[in-house]
């Protein structure tokens, strides 16, 4: 290539990133030419680009198995990140010299290198290289033998390959972790582990990654007894494995076709392959494998009769496992070292274990690694996010360097209904969404900002270096409509809402503990008002908080104190108009407050449990009152909501038939309200109560259907006797509105539906006579509302009925 010739530093770059992806299937494919582009590098003085080139030719050494050839070329790859200020390729170079140092045995420099190229990781929030870093981490823990440390370590690393979208750190990552889980004999998460492990990185073509997990999987399956399944996986992959040149999967594969062949009495192939596999073990210098042959060999042999063979290779299996046993020795002996001095008050190891005194060093290095290594990776499993922990700890980092004219912002984000969603759909289900919401919170912030998850179903933001206070309420604005957006779910689109406080520093507080107060209350206000909208903190909201204590204080004395009363709304037919029932609704006469509506102490009773014991209450008022008016003889029904709680206690059929036996109501004469979350939780469950209710002849309705997971497949198995149509759909049930004929059209759908069930069909909030009269011409059974009779107390209810 002559001088005329050479590409410029970005033409380069681009050439270099090509052979990169290539890399990825084939690693050693595109070496000569990363060679040449390297020499190039160097002439046009692309310093970046050389670089780049050298951490690809360690990746290449790596895969050769010359470690020391990759630690030189990524030191001197780290040597020109740091000239030239390139922070992300530095961690490609920590982190191959940490692998070098790994597998050459030098586990104190790897870790130092490894924790280095995660902490830059971290700081640049490149989940790709945290996640190489914490995989290779997880390898030193194997060499110790400490699988357990090693799994964790993997399960976080392939979280974060999952969140970058790494197939390559997808692959490894698997791989890896189907290793952990054999060698602790994990064997039911091995065998659900293992068809990902080997099709992820087939069907992208990483055949090498392809290979290591079916070396595994083969392992496993030996391991199983199950000879023949081992033996196809293995000389299914072991051709592949040729074609890649990859020396470690062929040594595998052929050490388990041998072994394999042999459990299968095919003495003549597992000899060949067992011999195969041996000497290219000795080649490359895979002891592991090595005495491994030998063991099977002796074996082999002696099944043949060959009884000198069998000695001979009994013994180099002896001897090539004590030798590896007491490699594993030493790396532990510093673990007995280190016990050694904590429990003796500062007497020498060394008087101890005399044998161990040269990596006394190694081992307090490596545990004050594992220290730091728990705390710069506390991050959620599951999301990728801070956890709690970390997240205070760097909110207070950042509160420390605040100076005078920055402002800090906190956002709480509380998903609405999680709970709902996991009972209807499963807790993976759930798991998924949690990590797509982490994923699209991510996604509307700036680089600086942080997200943690305080609990299953919060997670917190923080807003760095805002321009000015009121940059908050845009910020939640946006996180609120990209939360909304549907999730897909199993074939099906499902919303699920949140609710969002805000708060900023030093506009609202002045220590972190406050800021997380005053967040935590605006988020607790947008609960208390109807979920689904974010709040920004004001002080108004501490005496609100403090109301809310008192009100709950009171509220636990509302029944013994008989403070409680029933208003009735009346239910009408339709088209004659004619009383068919009443609704009871709750009100609670506060000595000092007056008169309180439902909609300020329901959710409390909800939250505090306190709705078990108003229910049972307002179940038997009901009873009560239905009987004294003679609802039997008028031919009337009397209608009570259920709380979940209630529908939930094991006893609660029986507390409705000692309601209807102590008032002597009949059992039809009673429609029980459930919403659709109760009748979703737990379908089986609450077929059996269903059935139970309506065995004491108790009519049971569906309240507010439409608001939340709408299933007329789960209503049909049920067999419930009434379906009331949720308010939000009459609002747009007037002629003049812009949504009018869709609003008809899925009204006239869900009667239609609900009458093939022979299902009663209940429309509530009717506030207009349009909107009855569309009613009627599509044929709904029942209406309530506004229009007809507003919610009265019993006396006035009574001069109604006449």
């Amino acid at each position: 290539m002559g001088t005329t010739d050479l590409p410029t530093a970005a033409e380069l770059g681009g050439q270099l990133t090509r052979l990169q992806s290539i890399m990825m299937a084939e690693p050693l494919r595109s070496q000569p030419e990363v060679e040449e582009l390297l020499e190039v590098a160097r002439r046009i003085g692309a310093r970046a680009q050389e670089a780049q080139a050298l951490i690809m030719l360690a990746a290449c050494a790596f895969f050769q198995a010359r470690y020391s050839d990759m630690l030189q070329l990524a030191e001197a790859a780290l040597g020109i990140c740091r000239e030239v200020r390139l922070p992300l390729q530095e961690t490609r170079a920590l982190n191959s010299m940490g692998l070098a140092y790994q597998r050459m045995g030098q586990l104190e420099q790897a870790m130092v290198y490894l924790l280095d190229s995660l902490r830059l990781s971290n700081e640049l929030l490149d989940q790709e290289g945290s996640c190489r870093a914490l995989s290779n981490i997880a390898m030193i823990y194997v060499a110790l033998g400490d699988y357990e440390v090693a799994t964790s370590l993997h399960e976080q690393a392939l979280e974060k390959a999952r969140a970058c979208g790494s197939s390559v750190q997808i692959s490894d990552t698997l791989g890896s972790l189907l290793e952990d889980h054999f060698k602790l004999r994990q064997l039911g998460p091995a065998f659900d582990l293992a068809d990902e492990a080997v099709a992820f990185p087939r069907e992208r073509g990483l055949v090498r990654y392809e290979c290591a997990a079916r070396t595994t999987l083969s392992r496993l399956l030996l391991h199983l007894g199950r000879a023949r399944m081992a033996l196809i996986s293995a000389e299914t992959a072991l051709p592949i494995a040729i074609r890649a040149e990859d020396p470690e999967a062929q040594v595998g594969l052929l050490l388990a076709a041998g072994q394999a062949h042999l459990m299968l009495r095919d003495l003549p192939r597992a000899e060949a392959a067992l011999q195969e596999s041996l000497q290219l073990s000795r080649d490359l210098d895979y002891r592991d494998q090595e005495w491994q042959a030998h063991e099977a060999l002796a074996r082999l042999y002696e099944a043949q009769g060959n009884t000198v063979l069998a000695r001979q290779h009994f013994a180099l299996f002896t001897e090539g496992r004590q030798a590896i046993y007491a490699e594993e020795a030493t790396r532990r002996a510093q673990a007995l070292a280190r016990q050694a001095q904590v429990d003796w008050s500062g007497r020498s190891a060394q008087q101890f274990y005399p044998w161990s005194g040269e990596l006394n060093a190694l081992m307090q290095n490596l545990r004050q690694a594992k220290s730091e290594l728990a705390m710069i990776s506390a991050f959620d499993l599951l999301t990728g996010v801070a956890n709690r922990s970390h997240f205070q700890m760097r909110a207070q980092r950042r509160l420390e360097l605040l100076v005078d004219g920055e402002f800090l912002g906190f956002v709480f984000i509380g998903l609405d209904y999680m709970k709902a969603l996991n009972e209807r759909f499963g807790h993976a289900v759930g798991d998924s969404v949690l990590v797509e919401v982490a994923r699209r919170i991510q996604a509307m912030l700036r680089p600086g900002d942080l997200v943690g998850r305080l609990g299953s179903d919060e997670f917190v933001v923080m807003l760095n270096y805002l321009g000015q206070e009121s940059d908050l309420e845009p910020v939640m604005t946006r996180l609120l409509d990209g939360l909304r957006e549907p999730f897909e779910l199993r074939g099906q689109l499902v919303r699920l809402t949140a609710s969002l406080g805000g708060a900023t520093y030093p506009r609202d507080a002045r220590t972190l503990e406050e800021l997380f107060r005053d967040t935590d209350l605006a988020l607790n206000q947008a609960k208390a008002r109807g979920r689904n909208q974010a709040l920004r903190f004001d002080s108004q909201m501490r005496y609100q908080e403090r109301r809310r204590a008192n009100l709950l204080y009171d509220l636990q004395n509302a029944v013994p104190q008989r403070q409680l009363r029933l208003y009735y709304q009346a239910q009408y037919s339709v088209p004659a108009r004619q009383l068919t029932g009443v609704e009871a609704l709750v009100r609670w006469q506060h000595p000092e407050l007056g008169l309180v509506p439902p909609d300020q102490f329901i959710r409390l009773a909800e939250e505090n449990r306190l709705i078990i014991e108003i229910g049972q209450w307002v179940l038997h008022e009901a009873c009560r009152q239905a009987q004294e008016w003679d609802f039997g003889g008028r031919g009337l029904k009397m209608s009570v909501n259920v709380s979940a709680l209630q529908f939930e206690q094991p006893d609660f059929v029986a507390v409705v038939g000692a309601a209807l036996r102590a008032h002597g109501l009949q059992g039809p004469e009673l429609i029980l309200e459930l919403t659709e979350s109760m009748v979703h939780t737990d379908e089986r469950r609450a077929s059996l109560t269903v059935s139970e209710l309506q065995a004491l002849g108790v009519k049971l309705a569906l309240d507010d259907f439409g608001a939340g997971f709408s299933s007329l497949g789960s209503l049909q198995k049920l067999h419930l006797d009434y379906l009331k149509l949720d308010r939000v759909f009459m609002e747009d049930l007037s002629r003049h509105a812009t949504q009018f004929s869709r609003a008809k059209l899925l009204m006239d759908m869900m009667i239609n539906l609900a009458h093939n069930m022979n299902m009663v069909v209940v429309a509530e909030g009717i506030e207009h006579e349009e909107q009855l009269d569309v009613l009627t011409e599509l044929g709904c059974d029942q209406v309530q509302g506004f229009l007809l009779a507003r919610p009265v107390p019993a006396a006035e209810m009574e001069k109604g009925l006449g």
